[in-house]
């Protein structure tokens, strides 16, 4: 029995500008060094991500996962939340242009 690989996740995934901006989130909480040892990544792959180097998709998705772990753990009440890296929140979750919720 053969399975199709489902690429559909890649379309609620953060992309790689916004990837970047939580990458220097991090980078400002944890320091360079604690951030690449969170991402499992070398520093200067960080440096790049930083600068608005290309980040794969599986890289995304671990930078959105500690973001939100560490500075939003409310984004994360169910398995479809990880799944679609937060992007169908409630909307009572939601922040507002002011950045208050609703």
């Amino acid at each position: 029995m053969t399975y199709k690989r489902c690429n559909s996740w890649i379309a609620a995934s953060t992309t790689t500008d916004e990837a970047g901006k939580l990458a220097r989130r991090l980078v400002r909480r944890c320091g360079m060094q604690g951030a690449a040892c969170l991402l499992a990544s070398p520093t200067y792959v960080l440096q790049s991500w930083c600068r608005g180097g290309f980040i794969r998709p599986r890289d995304r998705r671990l930078i959105w996962l500690l973001y939100a772990v560490m500075m939003h753990p409310e984004m994360l009440r169910t398995p479809f939340d990880i799944l679609t890296s937060g992007r169908y929140l409630p909307r009572r979750y939601r922040k507002t242009d002011a950045g208050e919720g609703d």
